[in-house]
């Protein structure tokens, strides 16, 4: 207790961040009316409190995906939204059957599905590319396009779509 009555503190481990050490060395001050109050400690401290981070957009598809297996559309639909926002383009083509029939509370909106699906069919992911071209060859969403269906089709063809294949 000396040791503290005459100023003298502990050594603050190295391994301690920055940010921690001079709250401690705060809380220390000789002078009571110097140390940091309750009220500036919770401040700070609120500052640099680790965040939760949010899912990544794969977990957020594979939660879709797991409500999907349990019949849970409206978890299943915002799973896929949160992944699609992220820019994950295998939600944008999940996402895109919730639009096209109405599922999961999404209203029935063939234009956005159609918009999803451009999104998954230019990154390249060929379940999408196959429901593009079947968008463009029925017209839903779009205008009914068979040079487009066709170019979607080969897309998808082109990475072993067998089911493409033919309709191209």
């Amino acid at each position: 207790i000396s040791h503290v009555r005459g100023s003298g503190r502990e050594v603050i481990p190295s391994t301690i961040p920055d940010f921690y050490s001079k709250l401690i060395q705060g809380c220390w001050r000789q002078e009571p009316k110097e140390r940091l109050q309750l009220g500036e400690l919770i401040t700070e401290v609120e500052q640099y409190a680790p965040r939760p981070t949010s899912p990544s957009p794969e977990a957020s598809y594979e939660q879709g995906l797991a409500c999907e297996s349990k019949k849970d559309e409206k978890g299943a639909f915002d799973a896929y939204q949160r992944a699609s926002d992220k820019g994950f383009f295998k939600a944008h083509t999940n996402l895109s059957s919730f639009f096209l029939q109405g599922l999961g509370g999404a209203r029935k909106d063939p234009q956005e599905a159609h918009r999803l699906l451009t999104l998954g069919a230019g990154a390249g992911h060929v379940r999408a590319q196959h429901n593009l071209g079947s968008l463009h060859a029925n017209g839903v969403g779009t205008e009914k396009d068979i040079n487009q269906a066709i170019f979607w089709y080969k897309k998808a063809g082109a990475q072993g779509d067998t089911r493409a294949q033919q309709k191209a």
